[in-house]
């Protein structure tokens, strides 16, 4: 039964988030490509807002029991891969890693609702496209996180670091909210990152003077994810890329075509 009321419940959830799509399309048909995501992910925002609150109750027998759950198989899997005394500190590394999933679970889950409701949204404004209800989109490479979602970065990242150096402090609940939201806007900008840089080899690619330029970038890449054992250098640099691109405009997106004037409406 607590399945089927799991099943029952996700069904209900998309059946709203596809509602709140359809109904955001009609409103803005010019809007970009996941012009729709946003108002379809206010369920998910509740549901992550609602399981959040849940794992602030340390006494909730279903907090207990979903704690047990999700980290003891990593415990167990800790004690079998590294048993020996020498071991220690990995083993407990490992420990801790699964505590930390635990504590953004919340976090996780919205991700993970995300990433079924943006194909959904990408399909639906293609659609309507196709049906004349809607201009182009244009393409994934053209697409940009709002500037504004940068602070779902920073503003934790702001918080942490003073609360490291006894600048801040807040209430209990302040601490797991902010590495929630750290990692969603570390997930998001990562994602912005990837299509900034995937869309820069593709411009590359396709401009007979940097044409061998793409296929050496890709090979330094993928030489970077075999060779180096810690991959947090080139993930920041790759979160730092979506965080930064719409102030630099890495794709040259918003330059204006040649010989056109930068104000159109204005003076000179």
């Amino acid at each position: 039964m607590a399945l089927l009321g799991a099943l029952l419940s996700e069904l209900a959830f998309l059946g709203v988030s596809l509602g709140l799509m359809a109904l955001a399309l009609r409103r803005r048909p010019a809007g970009g490509l996941f012009s729709a995501l946003m108002p379809g992910a206010l369920p998910a925002l509740v549901l992550a807002g609602l399981t959040f609150y849940q794992w602030q109750q340390a006494d909730d027998p279903g907090l207990k029991a979903a704690h047990q759950s999700m980290v003891a198989p990593l415990q167990q899997a800790a004690k079998d891969r590294f048993g020996k005394p020498e071991q220690a500190a990995e083993r407990q590394q490992l420990m801790d890693m699964g505590e930390a999933v635990f504590a953004v679970a919340p976090a996780l889950e919205l991700l993970l609702r995300l990433a079924l409701l943006a194909p959904l949204a990408a399909l639906m404004r293609r659609r309507r496209q196709r049906a004349g209800l809607a201009p182009d989109a244009g393409p994934l490479s053209h697409w940009g996180a709002p500037w504004w979602m940068a602070w779902v970065l920073l503003g934790p990242l702001f918080w942490l670091l003073a609360r490291r150096a006894g600048l801040l402090q807040g209430p209990a609940w302040a601490l797991p909210l902010a590495w929630n939201l750290l990692v969603v806007g570390m997930t998001l900008q990562f994602f912005h990152g990837t299509v900034v840089l995937m869309g820069k080899l593709a411009a590359w690619s396709r401009n007979p003077r940097t044409r061998l330029l793409a296929p050496l970038a890709l090979g330094t890449a993928v030489f970077a994810l075999l060779m180096l054992e810690d991959l947090r250098p080139l993930l920041a640099l790759v979160i730092l890329t979506g965080l930064f691109e719409p102030w630099l405009d890495l794709r040259r997106l918003h330059q204006p075509p040649a010989g056109e004037p930068l104000d159109k409406g204005g003076e000179a």
